[in-house]
């Protein structure tokens, strides 16, 4: 079974690929906005956001893995998802000294920016994938990825061309098939989200989720994003 499009090639063999990464004021990668969090008092969009994005419409089960969820503001307020539910409890607050923040901020950025990172469009529609945003009121960068996903499976491997099964081949050429450039986009991912969660404390209070809000890049403007119950 075949599906193609510019933009998805898979059969049972061949995904088409797992991580992407964009800035929007680039002109090569123009977004008319995105998804921040809004601080639980101010409403400010968050300055650092990692979460997972799964299009699957399911409910979670009890003792499974929740979803990747952190947002840090510029005054060091952090609220993330422990690995698994705690009695009921989904999300943790907490407050790290601003200046550990602004420092990891210009560690993503000096990552993003980097102008030999040149592999910026791998993705599978509707596919889960979890994605770093960096948001300064003005710019936002991101950083995406689904390989982890995908290769918590040990028959499979991300590639530039795709998501291949190993099956009578050898894991370790397939890995070492691998360009530069998608090697540097994976060793990126990997730096950035290294970055945030170095952020995360051992302990923090429970709490809700902060409100989503959509980020115009062309107005400059964020508006409270409302979710249909």
């Amino acid at each position: 079974m075949r599906f193609s499009s510019s933009a998805l090639i898979a059969d049972a063999a061949l995904a088409t690929i797992v991580a992407s990464c964009t800035a929007a004021d680039q002109d090569d990668h123009v977004d008319s906005g995105g998804v921040v969090s809004l601080h639980p008092v101010s409403g400010e969009p968050a300055l650092v956001t990692l979460r997972t994005t799964d299009y699957r419409v399911r409910l979670t089960q009890p003792g499974e893995r929740l979803a990747e969820f952190v947002a840090v503001w510029p005054d060091g307020t952090i609220l993330w998802s422990p690995k698994r539910e705690q009695n009921g409890v989904r999300c943790l607050g907490a407050e790290v000294p601003p200046e550990r923040v602004l420092l990891a901020v210009d560690n993503l950025r000096g990552l993003l920016d980097d102008p030999a990172l040149t592999m910026r469009s791998f993705t599978i529609p509707d596919s889960m994938f979890d994605e770093v945003v960096l948001f300064d009121g003005k710019r936002m960068s991101s950083i995406a990825s689904c390989v982890h996903f995908w290769e918590s499976n040990p028959m499979v491997v991300a590639t530039d061309v795709g998501i291949v099964a190993v099956e009578d081949r050898d894991r370790d050429t397939l890995v070492r098939s691998r360009s530069a450039e998608f090697n540097q986009l994976l060793d990126t991912w990997t730096r950035c989200v290294t970055e945030v969660h170095e952020l995360v404390p051992a302990e923090g209070r429970p709490t809700s989720f902060p409100k989503d809000g959509w980020w115009d890049s062309r107005t400059s403007r964020c508006r409270v994003i409302e979710y249909s119950k």
